[in-house]
């Protein structure tokens, strides 16, 4: 079951517009309530889900594990969002937005469905392909021979987590885990006191997955930024 969050403008409050919110890894969309509450009241209703195996869209016991058919099926989750969010506001405006990997998944959400929406920005941070690119492609390479044997399949990915803490290190020579996401250290101490954040346990096929897409990723072009 995927776990689906609305937040509603105030009454006094005309809705201008309607924004779907795409997460990124090891969170929940309770996590983006202050953001969401912001919007909500400058007169956006604001859509989110969980994605599959993260937040209220897993069990509890295991959180953040992905299958080979992660990228597909999310992007699917996020059609079916997005055709609720029509049914129920056929008449405002829709925009796109995304945070880390909900920004791959975006982009690819644009490619697809572009023409339902009036803009669209994903927030890259760790999934910048122009200057990660080398470290993406040696990283598919090694975990596809992983994704499908018996013995390796459904193991944490050392190769991935490897990956990102290499990409991560662009924080700089001080970072602690969380500062890729903000600077703010109250921020921090939330994010790492929800025990529903944090749990990131790749499998080579759900990261040999991500990671493909993440590289075969094209620039956006159907809807403009915002």
């Amino acid at each position: 079951m995927i776990s689906n969050t609305k937040w509603l403008p105030p009454h006094e409050v005309s809705t201008r517009a309607v924004l779907q919110l795409t997460l990124g890894i090891s969170e929940h969309s309770g996590r983006y309530d202050r953001f969401a509450r912001f919007l909500a009241e400058n007169g956006y209703q604001v859509y989110a889900c969980d994605l599959r195996g993260q937040g209220l869209s897993g069990r509890q016991s295991e959180l953040g594990k992905a299958s080979v058919h992660f990228w597909v099926d999310t992007i699917a989750d996020m059609k079916q969002l997005l055709d609720l969010i029509y049914t129920e506001n056929p008449n405002l405006p829709r925009f796109a937005f995304g945070h880390s990997l909900g920004s791959a998944l975006t982009q690819s959400h644009i490619q697809n469905w572009g023409g339902m929406f009036k803009g669209g920005h994903p927030v890259w941070h760790v999934w910048s392909l122009s200057r990660n690119e080398r470290h993406l492609i040696t990283g598919c390479r090694s975990l596809k021979a992983l994704a499908f044997a018996a013995e390796t399949s459904d193991k944490t990915s050392a190769v991935f987590v490897e990956l990102l803490s290499n990409l991560n290190k662009a924080c700089g020579p001080d970072f602690k885990g969380c500062d890729w996401q903000t600077t703010d250290q109250v921020e921090i101490e939330r994010f790492l006191r929800d025990p529903l954040n944090g749990s990131f346990h790749p499998t080579p096929p759900g990261s040999s997955s991500l990671l493909q897409v993440s590289i075969n990723s094209e620039e956006v072009q159907s809807v403009p930024a915002f």
